[in-house]
């Protein structure tokens, strides 16, 4: 199954330098292999990138087709299957089929730490599919239930910062929350990465974009290598003094990243 926070470091963060073959094979969903990318030496890193996304969409509608059969056949599907199936609907761009299946594995109460990760990434699901409102509400009731580490405050933070349309209490409480994840983190650096772009998109929306340019350049030199162009064009936006909102286009560059 995809971690917890994998699924909001495909569309808001990127991956940790050095990292990336790693981070992918948690990343995908069930029993992905993904080896070493297929494109010639020669190829540019997209093209590498891109090879490596078309082996893992290929793995993941296999593992659809193979988890659907399972939950047809079993006469009391378990939540794991359902979790796992979900993971691939997000991972091939289908949240509100991810919502669906979140749902059904919550209902049939899986293990405590198992819960809360399907929590999270169901909240993931609702960010894609623009459901903004209820992936905020749920955000807020997982902090509320859970210690919040870096990882779930940085995730509101950027949340609230980077959902169109919020009122200004609410980009101010993502400088809040954003902040507070800092305080909180205690090393890593795919997290570490994550809590630097939620500082960055904070103080943009509030209009502290000298200090968004410095968190952003953070995020940039930690990600290394694997920085993907959403991340520089956010950079540039920002030394434009303007906000980056959220957009498909980052986890479109982030998947093809991993």
């Amino acid at each position: 199954m995809c971690s917890p926070v994998l699924l909001l470091l495909l569309a808001l963060a990127a991956d940790a330098p050095g990292a990336a073959d790693q981070q992918q094979r948690n990343a995908a969903p069930r029993g992905a292999t993904l080896g070493p990318p297929t494109a010639p030496a020669e190829a540019t890193q997209p093209q590498e990138q891109e090879n490596r996304y078309s082996a893992a969409i290929a793995e993941t509608n296999r593992q659809v087709i193979e988890l659907t059969a399972e939950i047809a056949e079993a006469r009391q599907p378990s939540a794991d299957l359902y979790a796992e199936r979900a993971d691939c609907w997000l991972f091939l761009g289908l949240p509100e089929k991810a919502i669906d299946d979140y749902s059904q594995a919550l209902a049939l109460e899986p293990l405590p730490g198992k819960r809360l990760s399907v929590f999270r990434n169901r909240i993931m699901a609702r960010i894609r599919s623009g459901q903004y409102q209820r992936a905020i509400d749920e955000a807020e009731s997982l902090c509320r239930v859970h210690p919040a580490p870096a990882e779930d405050l940085a995730i509101f933070a950027l949340l609230l910062a980077k959902s169109p349309n919020r009122p200004k209490e609410d980009r101010i409480f993502s400088l809040k929350l954003a902040k507070e994840a800092q305080r909180a983190h205690r090393g890593g650096n795919v997290v570490g990465v994550l809590v630097e772009r939620a500082l960055a998109s904070a103080y943009s929306v509030n209009g502290d974009f000298r200090s968004a340019i410095e968190h952003q350049k953070k995020a940039l030199v930690a990600m290394g290598k694997d920085v993907f162009p959403s991340a520089r064009e956010e950079l540039a936006a920002y030394e434009a003094g303007r906000e980056y909102p959220y957009s498909t286009k980052e986890v479109r560059e982030a998947q093809l990243a991993k």
